[in-house]
């Protein structure tokens, strides 16, 4: 029997310089997928021409920088799916960050529909797992790297095995998992990265723990320095 993603036209977002979006491509065409790659590498790039013009059956957003136009979405006959590396809890930029900073027990993915705004539409699945509260954020990152392929892998394969019936099920059928919040945005991000000796201890180890990257640092203001 036929597996249903076979010779389907598929539009994939992923990141430039990415081994787990090399994966992803290659997991597709592994299952017969007919894939149209669009690489990302910064915020705010504009989509190239070539992807404006698509029409297919899927779009698959994974590592992705792009805010994908609804008219582009609407051009996927059956769905437009975006894996969010985070649990519903939070929407946006900086999800590790933010459960690292509220001592969170569990992480995940969120498999869900696209909208015209970031991680919005209607959730599909969500995977989680356990996480220790003493890791810090580039910890996290790489545990959720590993865990969004393997999760990406699973979702992939269960729409392979569905029938045109059971995909429009899946779109259409209600489901009460909702988001917790509004996406956060980067200007979100960079407010927590400032800290001032006002602050307690436990906050400012807290920020450092959860904000503080090598290449994007916490930094201290002291006065209007």
């Amino acid at each position: 029997m036929k597996k249903f993603l076979k010779d389907k036209n598929i539009l994939f977002f992923g990141q430039e310089n990415c081994e787990n979006s090399e994966k992803a491509i290659k997991f597709l065409n592994h299952l017969g997928c007919e894939i149209k790659v669009i690489r990302g590498s910064r915020r705010n790039k504009v989509l190239p021409e070539y992807a404006t013009n698509w029409e297919g059956d899927f779009i698959f957003s994974y590592r992705n920088y792009f805010l994908i136009p609804e008219f582009l979405i609407k051009k996927a006959k059956y769905m437009a799916i975006n894996f969010h590396p985070s649990t519903p809890n939070y929407p946006g930029t900086g999800s590790c960050c933010w459960a690292i900073y509220d001592s969170c027990e569990e992480f995940g993915l969120t498999v869900h529909l696209m909208n015209k705004k970031y991680d919005n539409g209607k959730i599909l699945k969500v995977y989680k797992f356990q996480i220790s509260k003493d890791l810090f954020v580039n910890d996290l990152l790489k545990e959720s790297y590993k865990f969004s392929y393997e999760c990406f892998c699973d979702y992939i394969l269960y729409l392979n095995e569905s029938t045109e019936n059971d995909i429009w099920s899946i779109k259409n059928k209600p489901n009460n998992i909702k988001w917790v919040s509004y996406a956060k945005k980067l200007s979100d991000l960079n407010e927590m990265r400032e800290i001032n000796l006002d602050m307690s201890k436990e906050e400012i180890i807290n920020r450092v723990r959860s904000f503080h990257f090598d290449n994007y640092p916490i930094k201290l203001k002291i006065g209007n320095n």
